[in-house]
């Protein structure tokens, strides 16, 4: 189950930044790390879980950078 969720992740990705270009990275990573954090608070795997959290955050600060980069244009 765990490959399955995260072939998800990647397709998911893969699809965003096709679509979207580099902006994807901003918004799939938090979307994927979302999608690995409910996986992981479910199953109760705290490797999985805590991978998920750091992307989750990493995204979030993605986020929050392209947003001040494009403000200050």
């Amino acid at each position: 189950m765990k490959s399955k969720i995260v072939i998800a992740m990647g397709i998911s990705l893969l699809v965003g930044f096709f679509t979207l270009g580099f902006f994807a990275f901003p918004i799939g990573i938090p979307v994927c790390g979302a999608i690995g954090l409910i996986y992981g608070l479910k199953n109760k795997d705290r490797s999985f879980t805590m991978g998920s959290l750091i992307a989750l955050l990493i995204g979030m600060a993605c986020i929050i950078y392209s947003f001040l980069l494009i403000h200050n244009m």
